[in-house]
């Protein structure tokens, strides 16, 4: 447990991801076109020789893989954590940048990597890799920067092609 001002404690995130539908030992990792969390309805690519790339439903790479075996996926019951990313336009103002990090804060996820993709006189687009322990973790983070006066728009970074 790590104390944090108020008195109150936040759990330190156990990285622990498991995957039904994998033989034990074999390879994978998550897709950084979609970033799938434990929730996500999920698929597996697999390439000979290289480990099973795991991507969710809706990802642009399904589409084209076909000389590629899809295997059938889960979320293992205990799966928690996985890097999700974000797409936040704020109004171009002091204080916005700062906002957002506290929702982020208040909401319990770690920031990972946080990038300025786009500046112009209203508005500034960031992207945001954060760690969370879920789709339902990852909708209250969304729901809590749309609630901000901040933010013009907050969406869940679903591909590369936005």
């Amino acid at each position: 447990m790590i104390p944090i001002d108020d008195g109150s404690e936040w759990t330190s995130q156990e990285r622990a991801i498991s995957i039904r539908g994998l033989t034990p030992g074999m390879g994978y990792h998550l897709g950084d076109c979609c970033h799938p969390v434990p929730g996500d309805r999920i698929v597996g690519l697999r390439i000979s020789g290289q480990p099973v790339e795991v991507h969710t439903i809706e990802c642009d790479r399904l589409a084209s893989g076909t000389d590629i075996d899809w295997v059938d996926l889960s979320w293992g019951q205990d799966s928690d954590g996985a890097a999700a990313r974000v797409r936040v336009i704020v109004h171009n103002r002091p204080g916005t940048l700062g906002e957002i990090a506290g929702i982020f804060g208040f909401q319990k996820a770690n920031i990972l990597n946080l990038r300025l993709t786009t500046r112009d006189q209203q508005f500034h687009t960031y992207e945001a890799d954060l760690e969370v322990h879920d789709l339902q973790h990852l909708m209250r983070i969304i729901s809590g920067l749309r609630a901000s006066e901040a933010v013009a728009q907050a969406t869940g970074f679903m591909n590369e092609d936005g």
